[in-house]
């Protein structure tokens, strides 16, 4: 697949599977949503309540910056099929967080 047929189906889904990890290189993986701005992948951390402030993705992130997104065309309909791919996108990494809640232009 071409590069932008790629980024074009990466920037059209509504979620991703954020992949992580740190020095324990033990694999963590956590449903997120995103924002494309450039060629940064912007990921949200929303307010809602949570066991505590320092969320494992984030630490990983900290301690090993290379991360991975899967997008797969998820539903939660699942009465209709979604006949696509799963497509993955390799990250240039990134350590600074920034919190988002919208999506990039389509």
């Amino acid at each position: 697949m071409d590069p932008d047929e790629c980024r074009r189906r990466f920037v059209a889904e509504e979620r991703a599977v954020l992949a992580t990890t740190g020095t324990d290189q033990r694999p963590h993986l956590v449903p997120v949503t995103f924002a494309v701005v450039g060629d940064t992948v912007v990921v949200a951390v929303d307010h809602k309540p949570k066991r505590s402030t320092d969320l494992r993705r984030l630490r990983n992130i900290r301690q090993n910056a290379s991360v991975a997104f899967l997008v797969d065309g998820w539903s939660s309909d699942w009465s209709t099929p979604v006949p696509r791919r799963p497509i993955s996108r390799r990250c240039r990494s990134a350590t600074r967080s920034t919190g988002t809640s919208r999506r990039s232009a389509r």
